[in-house]
């Protein structure tokens, strides 16, 4: 009897401790936020979804947002999650580049410096509480949008004191300011070393034949010397020729080297932490479609991207998905490996200008590259492309009144 008693002990604390394992590995392997297309059947699991509160999302009225709660065995509740049900969208594959030009809402405090005066050194940017990486916005109530509309503001103060608004961190801030007169260049100066606009080479991720809208890069155009999002008051894309590349080695990057045509081919509209978004000049409606992947169904294994390392325009190379992040809130969702031979002897694998290079897996479009791993340029990371389509949505409602 007590052989059977300890058997059944031993029943019980496997049994529980099975359970315990499940219920952990259901809350940390469910994501936080989950898309689910209209048409889709859900897959059989020992964890179900559970619809609760429903609402309209708030940047397309054809998707429909749960607060869904995950149960095991559809009985134990594991955590709450965040359920979007949406049409599956097609989308044309990119993999061209293009040249950017991005113009700022602001100019961007590069440097804070000195004023040599009369009277000694003067820190007037540093007094009024400004440093490296503020976005000044206005000078008493009037929108700065460029180096020399902000230079030509402090000369007509004359050492007046000024009112500034300025973005840090996200959050906008008030100032007042009185640039000091420079014994060296013989005028006021702020002490301040400011940009206000930039351009380079990315490749474009998808676009949408229907509407012309696009996206690219995977990541936000940002500031070279601050790391700063650059705000956007207006830009566009051209057309741009590929003349060599370097590669890249174990601690230091590569890139495409291009030249702009000149030839605009799009506008640009949006600049965000998950790439730049615009709506394209001209679209071929004829364009192949491919549907694009939920991050759910994204997995490990073998997939393929599309970029323009030479002459011959996009082609696909063979890569592996090593590791899919479904809970990364800084876009790095994938983590992709170069294997294509013949990509590693033309770039040594991921170089500057490659951003955006889509990525596909099983006919289906999965995500952008993002990033190199410096030490490592044959690995990088890769955004979601699901969530690159939410701003494409953002232009549609606003462009398109949809």
């Amino acid at each position: 009897m007590k052989k059977w008693l300890h058997y059944g002990k031993c029943a019980v604390c496997l049994a529980v401790t099975v359970l315990l394992l499940l219920l952990v590995y259901g809350f940390v392997t469910v994501p936080d936020a989950m898309t689910r297309a209209q048409t889709d059947t859900p897959a059989r699991s020992i964890y179900t979804l559970t619809p609760m509160t429903v609402r309209f999302a708030a940047d397309d009225r054809s998707k429909t947002e749960y607060d869904a709660l995950v149960k095991l065995f559809a009985s134990i509740p594991v955590k709450h999650t965040r359920l979007t049900v949406s049409e599956r969208r097609q989308v044309a594959v990119g993999g061209e580049i293009f040249g950017l030009r991005l113009y700022t809402s602001g100019v961007i405090v590069v440097s804070v410096e000195p004023v040599q005066t009369a009277d000694g050194t003067a820190f007037p940017a540093r007094q009024a509480g400004i440093r490296a990486g503020d976005i000044i916005l206005t000078v008493d109530g009037e929108p700065v949008n460029s180096h020399a509309q902000f230079s030509a503001l402090l000369a007509d103060a004359q050492g007046k004191m000024l009112h500034l608004t300025y973005l840090r961190n996200g959050k906008e801030s008030e100032t007042t300011f009185e640039a000091a007169y420079s014994a060296v260049y013989d005028r006021y100066m702020a002490g301040l070393w400011v940009r206000d606009s930039a351009a380079g080479i990315g490749t474009l991720t998808f676009s949408m034949p229907q509407t012309g809208v696009y996206a690219g890069l995977g990541h936000a155009v940002c500031d070279v010397d601050t790391g700063e999002i650059m705000p956007l008051y207006n830009g566009d894309i051209v057309s741009a020729t590929l003349h060599g590349v370097k590669k890249g080695t174990p601690g230091q990057a590569g890139e495409l080297r291009g030249a702009f045509q000149g030839d605009r081919i799009g506008s640009l509209l949006l600049n965000e932490a998950d790439g730049v978004y615009g709506i394209l000049d001209t679209v071929d409606p004829a364009a192949a479609l491919v549907p694009v992947a939920l991050p759910q169904e994204v997995e490990q294994g073998e997939a393929q991207i599309v970029s323009t390392v030479d002459e011959s325009g996009p082609r696909r190379f063979s890569v592996e998905i090593e590791k899919v992040m479904q809970n990364d809130s800084e876009g790095r969702n994938l983590i992709v490996h170069i294997t294509d031979e013949a990509l590693l002897r033309l770039t040594g694998g991921i170089v500057q200008g490659m951003s955006g290079s889509p990525v596909l897996q099983h006919g289906r479009l999965v995500g952008a590259v993002t990033h190199v791993f410096i030490n490592d340029p044959t690995r990088g990371y890769a955004i979601f492309a699901q969530t690159m389509l939410q701003n494409c949505a953002v232009i549609e409602k606003n462009e398109f009144n949809q």
